[in-house]
């Protein structure tokens, strides 16, 4: 059986065991730091050779690509299952969960945070998050755009572009703020977020 990922395809094999090292990638960078984790380290973690891994992934670069685009494919799938504001309200509450759960297929906030800080080092890591954010921006504007009471707002790219920028600065804020508060009130939330959406989808 084959499988395509980023048009590439990939035995069902393949895609097993690029999974394998993605995950045991994830753990490293969380636990070691994207510096302080080494390909000998990940290979150990996944239970594999270095060389056997080098055959799925180039250098640690190709697997923060990987891992960036997987978050990419799950962030696009949801967001086209908002139809209203509630749904996002409620979209962005799962995905605080989400980024402070130790999931494997998840993105969390550590990782991203370490991902973040190696984009101010690494041209190559900043090009992958910039073309990332642009794309999760533009999904989120046509959410966004499906549930405004008001489409005007869509018409002018600036405007729309500044709504992008709060909403995401305020869903990545949130995230951290989730991990060095777990006990923050859901439902506390769920309302500022509800009264936070409709200004920026007002007028």
């Amino acid at each position: 059986m084959m499988n395509e990922e980023h048009g590439i395809v990939f035995s069902e094999r393949a895609l097993k065991q690029r999974e394998r090292i993605l995950e045991a990638a994830r753990l490293c960078f969380v636990k070691r730091g994207f510096h302080g984790a080494s390909i000998a380290d990940i290979a150990e973690e996944a239970g594999m050779s270095a060389g056997l891994m080098y055959r799925y992934f180039q250098n640690k670069n190709a697997i923060i690509k990987a891992i960036v685009y997987r978050q990419l494919e799950f962030g696009r799938r949801s967001l086209e299952e908002i139809k209203s504001p509630e749904d996002l309200v409620e979209g962005i509450l799962q995905a605080i969960e989400r980024w402070h759960s130790d999931s494997s297929d998840q993105m969390s906030a550590p990782l991203f945070l370490e991902i973040s800080a190696e984009a101010t080092r690494d041209p190559e890591i900043a090009a992958i998050v910039a073309e990332a954010d642009t794309l999760i921006r533009n999904h989120l504007r046509d959410a966004m755009h499906r549930t405004a009471a008001s489409k005007e707002i869509y018409q002018d790219p600036r405007r729309a572009g500044a709504r992008m920028l709060l909403l995401l600065s305020v869903v990545e804020g949130l995230a951290v703020r989730s991990c060095r508060e777990p006990t923050l009130d859901r439902e506390l939330l769920r309302a500022a977020l509800t009264k936070f959406i409709a200004g920026v989808q007002s007028e």
